[in-house]
């Protein structure tokens, strides 16, 4: 895990900020850090920990803290501001929790939670929630997260204006019924391209990545399919018979995906992070498009889609996380 001698910008001549002295709550025990979430314009930054507390830092200075959850905080990620000051979290508690920023509220300058407040629990994991992850704002208030229970599920609130009112809208096994029982999903990664539809990558444990959409159907209804699964190393033979071949596009558990913005492209980028110590840039491409050669083919609902590993970026240590611009 991370540890809580991180060291953001801005520190200041006297050394550390007091973004790194009070990260761990002001307590001589070092608690271990989760993650660390900038918002969209890089100047708030809020931190979870497994002392189930959020902390919120603005230039580098402790603004609020509050505790969260009833279990190690595992991830959290920001709303786009044209919603508000919104911050979605998740934990080993099992729990989603929704939190909102209130500049109205009168005790805010005296609480140490400052204006924040819970505005919703979502509570339809079975096991761990491991990832949450906002859509691109064109979709509105969506949230997608991953559970050890295997699932993966999208939750809207369909008033932006009401906080309280998130409803369950698409839930799904994230490994398509492979019937491995011991793999569950460990991150996912939103397409940020204004043009296409919704589409998600998701990260495995046992180092599988797999790219899924949603598909309407003819009678209007929709559902997500999956669409094929990235390759390190594709195979060049059929396997031998009775042996079942999964592809992997890491040795071990993936820990954090980033799908970078649309930039004109023809084709999309993604980077996985992986405890096998290794960092894997991905180029997925159209099968219409001239250049898509090689790769993995796609799978049901997704023949038209290639994916190749365009780079491999070895590190000493296993890695976390790994993060793109927004363009």
């Amino acid at each position: 895990g991370k540890r809580t001698d991180i060291r953001p910008g801005g520190a200041g001549p006297r050394g550390r900020s007091e973004m790194q002295r009070s990260a761990a709550g002001g307590s001589e025990t070092q608690q271990i850090i989760h993650d660390v979430a900038y918002d969209y314009f890089g100047r708030r930054v809020a931190v979870c920990s497994s002392d189930q507390w959020i902390r919120i830092y603005d230039d580098s200075v402790k603004t609020a803290e509050w505790k969260a959850h009833g279990g190690s905080i595992w991830r959290l990620s920001w709303a786009h501001p044209e919603f508000g000051q919104v911050l979605a979290s998740c934990s080993f508690d099992r729990k989603i929790c929704i939190w909102e920023e209130r500049g109205d509220t009168e005790e805010s300058t005296l609480a140490s939670n400052g204006a924040w407040r819970l505005a919703r629990e979502l509570q339809d994991s079975r096991d761990s929630v491991n990832h949450v992850t906002f859509a691109p704002k064109r979709w509105g208030l969506l949230l997608a997260s991953c559970s050890a229970d295997r699932k993966v599920r999208l939750h809207e609130a369909p008033d932006v204006m009401d906080l309280a009112g998130w409803g369950l809208t698409a839930e799904f096994e994230a490994d398509a019924g492979k019937g491995r029982a011991a793999v569950a999903p460990q991150c996912v990664a939103w397409n940020p391209s204004p043009t296409e539809p919704l589409m998600l990558v998701i990260g495995m444990s046992d180092g599988s990545a797999i790219l899924w959409k949603q598909q309407e159907n003819s009678d209007g209804t929709v559902n997500w399919v999956r669409v094929l699964a990235f390759d390190s190393a594709p195979a060049l033979s059929k396997p031998p018979r009775g042996v079942t071949y999964e592809p992997l596009a890491h040795l071990e558990r993936i820990h954090d995906l980033s799908w970078a913005p649309d930039m004109g492209r023809s084709y999309h980028l993604v980077a996985s992070a992986s405890r096998d110590r290794t960092v894997k840039v991905w180029a997925m491409r159209h099968a219409a498009s001239p250049d898509a050669a090689g790769g993995a083919g796609g799978e049901a609902g997704g023949a038209m889609w290639t994916v190749q590993c365009e780079a491999e970026l070895p590190h000493h240590a296993q890695v976390w996380r790994g993060s793109g611009g927004k363009g």
